[in-house]
C-alpha cells in the first residue's frame, strides 16, 4: 500500500504568502513478512504444556552448555531474525554480536538451573504462552563466576508439531 502524506504549514518565517507544502510518499508494503504464530494450537488444552516447557528450557540449557551451536540455532535462529526484521535491522553485525554472546555462555557458566514453579499466561487465543516463574526472573539462569545470565521467551507450538517453538 503506497501512501502520501502531505502536510500544508500556512504560518512560516518564510517571505512572501504562499504556504510550504511537504510530500513525502511512503510505501508500507514490507519486503519480508515475519512467520506468526496463526498456525499455532491452542495450548490450554495441552495437559503435557508444564512437561514440554521444561523440556524446551532443559534442551536450551544443555545447549549452551555443551557450546551446541546447531541446537542454539535451532531453538534461536528464527526469533532473532524476526526481531531484526521488525526493528528493520539488516545488519550481520547485529546477529553476530548476539551469537557471540550466546555461544559464550558456556564459557563461564558451570550449570544452569530451570525453573519448576510457574504461572502460566496466554495470548492469540491461546496460541501463545508466556511463563512467569514463581521464585526467578526468568526460566533459564546460567550460573558462573563472572556471569548470571537469565532467559524467558514467548513460546507456541506449530500445528503437526509436538514441540514449542520460541518465538519474538
Amino acid at each position: 500500500m503506497l501512501l502520501i502524506l502531505k502536510k500544508t504549514l500556512d504560518n512560516t518565517l518564510l517571505e512572501g504568502n504562499e504556504p510550504v507544502v511537504f510530500q513525502f510518499k511512503f510505501d508500507s508494503k514490507l519486503p519480508y513478512y515475519p512467520e506468526a504464530w496463526k498456525n499455532g494450537v491452542d495450548l490450554r488444552k495441552d495437559e503435557k504444556l508444564p512437561i514440554k516447557i521444561i523440556a524446551l528450557y532443559e534442551k536450551l540449557g544443555k545447549a549452551v552448555l555443551e557450546n551446541d551451536e546447531i541446537a542454539i540455532n535451532d531453538l534461536l535462529y528464527k526469533r532473532e531474525y524476526e526481531i531484526q526484521q521488525l526493528d528493520f535491522d539488516t545488519k550481520i553485525e547485529t546477529t553476530r554480536k548476539l551469537w557471540t554472546e550466546i555461544i559464550t555462555l558456556n564459557e563461564p557458566a558451570k550449570n544452569y538451573s530451570v525453573s519448576e514453579d510457574f504461572s502460566m499466561t496466554y495470548y492469540a487465543d491461546g496460541k501463545l504462552v508466556y511463563i512467569q516463574p514463581e521464585n526467578n526472573l526468568d526460566m533459564l539462569i546460567f550460573n558462573g563466576k563472572t556471569i548470571d545470565t537469565q532467559m524467558s521467551y514467548m513460546l507456541y507450538q506449530p500445528k503437526g508439531s509436538k514441540e514449542l517453538k520460541i518465538i519474538r
